[in-house]
């Protein structure tokens, strides 16, 4: 008997061993490094406002200009020339959101601030990443790169959407030569999975404010009216109507679109030329990414840092939802510094060249969410935190005692071991009390001004009109650190439409219900396809890949069902005395609607949720284990044939069922096995940071 199957028969010889056999948490939180510390500033700044940059096609785009300049002067110096950082944003360079920031120039950075087309003061349609605006980003860089203040060295900085262009312009064919560095803040990988649907249903949420939003910035009269002159003025009015103008050919058809089940409903081109993922291989130079444990990108923040082949790479990834995680807000921690001496550290390294022991630093910082138990930051040398092992933990039937809930349903370590069902039927509106509500409407409780409500860590509200399954109580911590797969065998009682959601939450011993991360799936969406992205664990699916097009969507059958549920990754330990609940639920307001033919289609609908032993339902966490190396190299990887995810499920489930669930069936149960592979902190050598200033100031 293979080692492997000796373990699995132990495990399955002791029901729930897997929770009870000694797991344990990634140790520690990270232990403080040597401190890099900035350069005082040593310039005063020159701003030139509203700087006409052309563009290929004629579009005027408008730029604020930061310069350095010696301390009284007042004046730009023309022998000194200087790197320069550059942000492209839709949110109006002069709105206070992303403006020309002294910090940086006053330590000797240029700094460009510019309008991306279409928005702000600047000329030219906001397609929201597409066409003639990716093309946009190596003209900017090559046009800032060599002005006569400029050294031609340059880096790309920004959050959000700014993070979001960084990738995007490093990934033309063009791409500028000139940009040794990037650094991008919450960016996005997937513009279709990560925000805008979520396993096939509309990001209401987030979505139509956020269009709403750069709308509103591109209404007023660019700033250029206000120079005193008379071509700017009539420049800047004309920018303004236009911007209004263009609401009517892309803001309001792609709404209207997305609603009504139109061709915006689904995965296309479109998305595919503005999602990072699909060409991240072609960014070569040191990118440092910052995630949040809540952020709306969180699903693809991993997936960027873990794709990238360059130079050198670091992530890191708090306990943020969209705004917070833009500002890295609760940094300095744990030995991280906060976030401005970060990208300066980085930039000095790789734009300047000067040595800052960047490189020395750990390469992944990850906030460890620990329930009632104090939470840190981890550091580690790869993402996840360290070796990972797949454990499937089972829908089964009896009651938990542990939930108000539609079953109260309990989540074992075996199969059950008779076949029932849970019946299921569609809310379309769900609750609002849910951390959902919160992340995808991006803030907080407390930045809602809504104090520290409950509904943001205490899903309790909602799981009223859900299905529960949750643990027996923990003997021992749980780390769990990635994606994770729900694999759900459901049958529609008569054939209609659902939007299932599903939630992986840490619920304490005072019944606190916290959700960790989450997952939706259209039913008819179920379809899967081979994808980089899809990724297993000693053959067990933990992340499926939907292709979410219109050719792919499938009629939803009365009939057993295997539907497989991406669930956005996570880092967490389940403490001693605390237990697992998998929430399976419908409606999801007010972050997801359905469209109008979806929502149709799912009136009135009912699931029954099956467990069954030779089909069984379950959920794939990704658990930190020993043995499996150092944390030196993924231990999620993409599936290598990049083949489609359903092969060999008839294996894994009853003949009987539909072939359109990933791989899956019983997964390799392992009992006894500890957590704990610490990673070494690297020493960060202190280097000297003043090289002898020249002329070509670096």
């Amino acid at each position: 008997m293979s080692h492997r199957r000796a373990r699995l028969a132990a495990a399955l010889a002791a029901p729930l061993a897997l929770l009870a056999a000694g797991l344990s948490s990634v140790p520690t939180a990270s232990a403080a490094t040597p401190a890099w510390t900035p350069d005082q500033p040593t310039w005063d700044v020159v701003t030139q406002k509203d700087v006409p940059v052309t563009m290929s096609d004629g579009i005027v785009l408008r730029a604020n200009v930061g310069i350095p300049v010696p301390k009284g002067s007042g004046a730009i110096d023309p022998s000194l020339h200087f790197p320069v950082l550059i942000e492209q944003t839709p949110y109006r360079k002069d709105g206070g959101l992303f403006t020309v920031d002294p910090y940086f120039v006053q330590r000797g950075f240029a700094m460009v601030v510019i309008d991306v087309r279409g928005t702000g003061s600047s000329q030219g349609q906001w397609q929201s990443f597409y066409g003639a605006e990716q093309t946009d980003g190596p003209q900017i860089v090559r046009w800032a790169a060599h002005q006569a203040w400029a050294n031609g060295r340059a880096g790309l900085m920004g959050a959000s959407y700014l993070a979001i262009n960084q990738l995007l312009t490093m990934e033309q064919p063009d791409a500028p030569s000139e940009v040794k560095a990037i650094f991008p803040v919450v960016p996005m990988s997937d513009s279709y999975r990560d925000v805008t649907y979520h396993g096939g249903n509309l990001d209401a949420a987030f979505i139509p404010p956020w269009l709403s939003l750069v709308t509103g910035l591109g209404a007023p009269p660019g700033d250029q009216t206000t120079s005193g002159n008379p071509a700017d003025f009539v420049d800047g009015m004309s920018v303004a109507a236009n911007h209004v103008t263009n609401t009517t050919q892309f803001q309001v058809p792609v709404t209207v679109d997305a609603t009504t089940g139109g061709a915006k409903t689904y995965d296309s081109d479109y998305y595919r030329s503005t999602s990072p993922i699909e060409r991240i291989r072609n960014v070569h130079v040191p990118t440092f990414v910052v995630g949040g444990e809540f952020d709306i990108f969180q699903r693809g923040e991993p997936l960027i840092y873990n794709a990238l082949d360059v130079p050198a790479k670091r992530l890191v990834i708090g306990p943020w939802v969209h705004l917070q995680g833009s500002s890295a807000s609760s940094l300095p921690a744990d030995g991280i510094p906060d976030l401005k001496t970060l990208q300066l550290q980085w930039f000095d390294q790789y734009v300047k060249g000067v040595q800052t022991g960047e490189d020395a630093a750990p390469r992944v910082y990850q906030y460890e969410l620990k329930g009632t138990d104090a939470s840190h930051f981890v550091s580690s040398n790869a993402y996840p935190v360290a070796p990972v092992e797949p454990r499937n933990l089972y829908l089964q039937p009896g009651t938990s005692g542990s939930a108000q809930s539609l079953n109260d349903g309990v989540l074992g370590d075996t199969p059950p071991p008779a076949a029932g069902s849970d019946p299921l039927p569609y809310v379309p509106t769900g609750t609002p009390c849910s951390r959902t509500t919160f992340q995808w409407g991006d803030a907080s409780a407390s930045q809602a001004s809504v104090g520290n409500a409950p509904c943001e860590t205490d899903e309790r509200p909602n799981e009223v009109q859900e299905l529960t399954y949750s643990t027996p109580v923990l003997a021992s911590p749980v780390t769990i650190n990635g994606p994770i797969n729900v694999h759900l065998v459901a049958q529609s009682v008569d054939g209609q439409n659902v939007p299932f959601t599903v939630r992986v939450t840490d619920v304490a011993p005072g019944g606190t219900s916290t959700q960790l991360s989450a997952g939706w799936l259209l039913a008819s969406m179920r379809a899967t396809a081979p994808s980089p992205v899809t990724q297993r664990i000693d053959g067990t699916v933990m992340r499926v890949f939907h292709p979410f097009t219109q050719a792919a969507e499938l009629p939803v059958p009365a009939a057993p069902t295997a539907y497989d549920i991406e669930v956005f990754p996570t880092f967490a330990t389940f403490q001693q005395g605390h237990r697992i609940r998998l929430d399976v639920g419908t409606g999801d307001a007010p972050h997801m609607v359905l469209s109008a033919p979806h929502q149709a289609q799912s009136a009135g609908a009912v699931f029954m949720v099956d467990r069954n032993p030779d089909s069984p339902s379950y959920v794939s966490l990704p658990v930190v284990s020993a043995g499996r190396g150092h944390g030196d190299e993924p231990a999620l990887q993409p599936d290598a044939s990049g083949g489609s995810t359903e092969t060999g499920v008839a294996a894994a489930v009853s003949p009987s069922l539909p072939n359109t669930a990933a791989e899956g069936g019983g997964g390799w149960t392992v009992a006894g096995l500890l957590a704990g592979a610490a990673v070494g902190l690297g020493a960060v050598r202190r280097r000297s940071r003043h090289a002898t200033m020249r002329r070509d100031v670096r």
